[in-house]
């Protein structure tokens, strides 16, 4: 069951750095961009452009798999790895 856990954690994982990279790229070709990736080197600013600034015609899918991915996947991989929080 643990390296269901393991594994199923770094799927999400990767899921969850490719929506981010997603992100990070459409940031970078918006015009302010410098704003843009500024913003998304802080934890705040991340949450701020991707629910009121990105625009997308996959804004939600992007979204939630880069929130989700990301949280849900370092809880799998951690319960797979055996550490407990």
């Amino acid at each position: 069951m643990a390296t269901f856990f393991l594994l199923s954690g770094i799927l999400l994982l990767l899921g969850g750095a490719v929506c981010v990279l997603y992100i990070l790229f459409d940031a970078a070709m918006n015009p302010s961009w410098g704003r843009s990736v500024l913003w998304l080197l802080t934890g705040a600013g991340f949450v701020y452009y991707i629910f009121f600034e990105f625009e997308s015609q996959y804004k939600w899918i992007v979204t939630t798999g880069a929130v989700l991915g990301l949280a849900a996947g370092s809880k799998l991989f951690m319960m797979g790895a055996g550490i407990n929080i």
